[in-house]
């Protein structure tokens, strides 16, 4: 595979970005989530 030097067209450069969100989203929401269940367990116990 050659690499392009500075012409990547704005499709490509587009899917890039959306892969990393895509990547930071599903880390958050997997954070929220086992937060969320933490401090529910965490209040269900006590």
């Amino acid at each position: 595979m050659k690499k392009e030097t500075g012409n990547l067209n704005p499709i490509q450069s587009f899917v890039q970005v959306w892969r990393a969100f895509e990547k930071i989203a599903v880390v958050l929401s997997a954070a929220l989530v086992v937060g969320t269940v933490g401090y529910v367990s965490l209040h269900a116990l006590t």
